[in-house]
């Protein structure tokens, strides 16, 4: 992994000089003012000399006013100066600071290159070699993130100083044009100015995480819903990038949905349109209002000119499966939609907004929104399954919100860089949900599958509130996160209500604990361990592979997964338990999974009291 940091919250920085000498001018220009009007109002006043009139006092005092309001300009001025002179120090401080920086990155992206030639050159001592050049690469790559991620900190940091430093000198210079009734009117041309500058510095704090996320996306509405027509279209013109981007990660949800509701039907409605990728991933706020936004995004986005043929035909895949008509199933919604290459989706199956019981389906390694149709089916057979147990009505979240691994020969989900990012989205996107439910007394679940198992868990420690039940299936393992710091309610015994399950002829998720990861049904962790081996009295079929969907004709390849075979498909024992598992019905599952242990073991002594015949086959 190469070490790159983006400086540009501190490009284009201005010239300290020129600030100083601007508030010279200043200075120079008022005081010349100042002793204008104090030399008029002198003179002004030797009228009483000659001039005898009732109104008279009127006469003498006629230029107390303007010399009043110079005064009052005079301070102004002289605190926009010192802003100035300020902002000039601050300037140099910054440059100072980000030349240090540049140092750091330089050193930290030659430190890299060297210990990468070190790894390529190991890789070159046979098998033994190759398989130490890979950890050692792995190795490597987290050290790069992490250097990244602190150098990254460093020059936001950075970018804020600067943000910060704008604001006060701006507020410094807004004092000399505050309009009054002695003064003409600010034109409209300036105000124009200033209500797009706002929005744009307000866009940008939201985009770029500068300061508090929550008070910047506070801010960032209503400035947008204060836009006149004519400014939303020249700030979009200015910033055309603003109509498909979604906001960064961090503003509380709980006031997103407040601040949203300060706005009127019609203010919601054009940022809905103008805005939409802003809308559609604003956390907290109503899902029909989310879907409605990024139905609008999902559009644009294809409209884009020129459109790779690549991404065309992702953004195509994610329309088809949020088509709500498609198989007369229920309603479809994206709830999240980032449009941005390549794209993320979560797609609802069910209305998010009124059901009382809603699971989250998490993928794991080589799943993209270019497969969503494949995840949507997964998703939906859960969706189906919940539905015939009754109960309530339900709502399943096929959720590829973050970047999975790539498959192999990437060594990616040896790794948990992708499982660290999309845990932190799927701590966002649950608490998101919290926020919205408004109270509402609703199951919380979620379904994790290989390397969204790892994700997951980072995930349910970073939320806000504690989730009913989670089921794991084909789990990849788990990154040093031990059960008690997942946010889980407690089930069955009074352990937390996680449930597991693999697959015996799963052999791929087997691989992905190579690295050492926790298996979640180890001896000791604490899940609750469920079968995926079929249950024949109830016509529940195996599990053959490791796939969600099986769609392979080779029933005893350990690298596939046989048709109709897969976790989710429909009839199999583990989509069954799942179901059951994340409508809170985890007790019926143990329950049964004891009852067959019961059965198998009464057929293993009957079988043990068989006479043996040494010359036949087996008992009789």
């Amino acid at each position: 992994m190469s070490i790159n940091v983006d400086l540009s919250g501190t490009d284009n920085l201005p010239n300290e000089a020129a600030l100083l000498a601007a508030a010279a001018r200043l200075d120079r220009r008022v005081e010349r003012m100042a002793d204008t009007l104090d030399d008029a109002q002198a003179k002004w006043q030797t009228v009483d000399s000659f001039y005898r009139a009732p109104e008279a006092n009127l006469v003498y005092t006629a230029m107390d006013k303007p010399r009043d309001d110079s005064e009052e300009i005079l301070l102004a001025v002289r605190s926009s100066k010192q802003a100035l002179e300020v902002f000039a120090e601050e300037i140099t401080a910054i440059k100072a600071k980000r030349a240090e920086l540049k140092a750091k990155i330089a050193t930290a992206q030659a430190q890299d290159k060297r210990e990468a030639e070190i790894i390529d050159g190991i890789g070159e001592f046979g098998f033994l070699g190759e398989a130490v050049s890979k950890i050692g690469s792995v190795m490597d790559s987290a050290d790069a993130f992490m250097d990244q991620f602190m150098l990254q900190r460093e020059a936001d940091q950075l970018a804020a100083e600067l943000q910060k430093a704008e604001q006060e000198c701006s507020r410094a210079h807004r004092a000399l044009v505050r309009p009054t009734a002695d003064v003409p009117p600010i034109s409209k041309e300036a105000l124009n100015e200033w209500a797009i500058q706002d929005v744009t510095q307000a866009y940008n704090r939201v985009q770029n995480s500068i300061g508090d996320p929550t008070v910047a996306m506070q801010q960032y509405l209503a400035l947008l819903a204060g836009l006149r027509p004519d400014q939303m279209e020249q700030f979009l013109a200015r910033n055309p990038e603003a109509a498909l981007s979604p906001p960064a990660l961090g503003s509380d949800p709980q006031k997103n949905k407040e601040a949203w509701e300060k706005l009127t039907p019609e203010q919601r409605a054009v940022i809905s349109q103008k805005v939409p990728s802003l809308v559609g991933n604003l956390e907290g706020i109503p899902y029909s209002d989310r879907i409605a936004a990024n139905n609008v995004a999902l559009d644009l986005a294809l409209a884009q000119d020129p459109l790779p043929d690549a991404q065309r035909d992702v953004l195509m895949e994610i329309k088809h499966a949020a088509d709500p008509g498609r198989d007369n199933r229920t309603v479809r919604g994206l709830i999240s939609f980032d449009p941005t290459h390549p794209p993320l989706a979560a797609l609802a199956i069910g209305n998010m907004d009124t059901a009382d019981n809603v699971t989250w389906n998490v993928p794991g390694m080589g799943t993209t929104a270019g497969s969503m149709d494949d995840w949507a089916k997964g998703s939906q057979n859960i969706y189906d399954a919940q539905l015939k147990l009754g109960g309530g009505d339900p709502a399943v979240v096929a959720w590829i919100g973050y970047h999975t691994p790539a498959m192999p020969p990437s060594t990616e989900v040896l790794g948990n860089k992708h499982a660290l990012d999309g845990g932190e989205r799927l701590a966002s996107s649950l608490n998101g949900f919290n926020a919205a439910s408004d109270g509402r007394d609703t199951y919380v679940s979620v379904a994790a599958h290989s390397y969204g198992t790892t994700t997951t868990a980072h995930g349910l420690t970073g939320i806000d509130f504690d989730v009913d039940s989670v089921a794991f299936y084909g789990s990849a393992g788990l990154d040093n996160t031990a059960l008690a710091d997942m946010r889980i309610k407690d089930g069955p015994g009074g352990q937390p209500a996680l449930f597991a399950t693999q697959a015996t002829q799963d052999d791929v998720a087997s691989l992905g604990r190579s690295s050492g990861r926790t298996d979640p049904l180890g001896d000791g962790f604490g899940a609750h361990e469920f079968s995926s081996e079929g249950d024949a009295e109830r016509e529940l079929k195996q599990t053959l592979g490791h796939s969600v969907i099986g769609e392979d004709d080779d029933k005893w390849n350990p690298l596939h997964t046989y048709d109709k075979h897969g976790y989710l498909d429909v009839g199999t024992q583990s989509l069954d338990s799942i179901a059951k598992i994340t409508t809170g019905n985890g007790d019926e599952v143990l329950q049964r999974e004891e009852e067959l242990a019961d059965t198998s073991r009464a057929f293993e002594e009957r079988r043990s009291e068989m006479p043996y015949y040494p010359h036949s086959f087996g008992r009789r």
